[in-house]
């Protein structure tokens, strides 16, 4: 007879924003999770349907003409709840522009859809305050930058921590090294290009020159090309913020010690 796998809660992963970045996430919950064996790690499910979602970039730049993503994002939060999650994290900073993610929220009451939904953004501030950085730079696509969406947290936050932007054209290579349709992350994600970790990694040391304490890889993609560099000062992964929330949240007791 087959050994009976332990009962427990499952956490739902809202992926294919992008694909690499869903998988990334899930790796980092096991990466994360005191286990001895496979039956001790907790179980995940991974919905990955890029082609229902619309960029997320585009709906902001011109939200009157691109649909939003919300309802997408949504039905795949409806199909976790329906094989079992409990709670769920969105592997991508940019649906938690405000625009969108208060979309999604409203969906959610709106169909009664009753699975937790972490915000990355405000968990990532929450790990930023316990780490007392007062100065911060963020890397992210046009569209996270456009949203406001890390300026705004701080804010809301009631804690004095200043968020660095780059200046327009560093934003628009940055917002390259995920999209170039030749050399970014986006289309080749494995491996990441040398262009895309370049550029990224050029843009660091800029924030960096301007005080920044810590650089926020503001796009769940970024891990991919900077997981194992080291740039001087500490780099905050939302996504891992994300996967720890998660764990914390579901079984505390399965959370690997830092």
């Amino acid at each position: 007879m087959l050994k009976k796998t332990l009962a427990g809660p499952v956490i739902g992963i809202v992926g294919g924003i992008g694909p690499y970045a869903g998988l990334d996430f899930n790796e980092k919950i096991f990466k994360n999770t005191v286990a001895g064996s496979d039956q001790e790690h907790l179980r995940t499910i991974l919905i990955s349907f890029s082609v229902d979602i619309v960029d997320r970039t585009e709906h902001l730049l011109d939200p009157k003409n691109v649909e939003s993503p919300a309802l997408a994002i949504t039905e795949i939060l409806a199909k976790l709840e329906s094989i079992g999650a409990v709670i769920a994290g969105i592997p991508c900073n940019t649906a938690h522009a405000p625009l969108i993610f208060s979309a999604i929220k409203e969906q959610l009451v709106k169909k009664n859809i009753k699975i937790e939904l972490l915000n990355m953004i405000e968990e990532t501030f929450l790990e930023i305050q316990k780490l007392k950085f007062k100065k911060v730079g963020l890397l992210a696509t046009l569209g996270t930058y456009f949203s406001d969406v890390y300026r705004m947290t701080a804010k809301a936050s009631n804690q004095p921590i200043e968020i660095l932007y780059p200046q327009q054209d560093a934003k628009k290579s940055i917002h390259a090294s995920i999209y170039h349709e030749q050399f970014g992350i986006k289309a080749k994600s494995n491996p990441v290009t040398k262009i895309a970790t370049d550029i990224l990694l050029k843009e660091s040391e800029k924030l960096i020159a301007e005080g920044a304490e810590a650089i926020i890889m503001g796009c769940t993609e970024m891990p991919l090309a900077l997981g194992d560099k080291r740039i001087g000062v500490p780099m905050i992964d939302p996504t891992e913020v994300l996967a720890r929330s998660c764990i914390q949240k579901v079984a505390p007791e399965k959370l690997l010690a830092k």
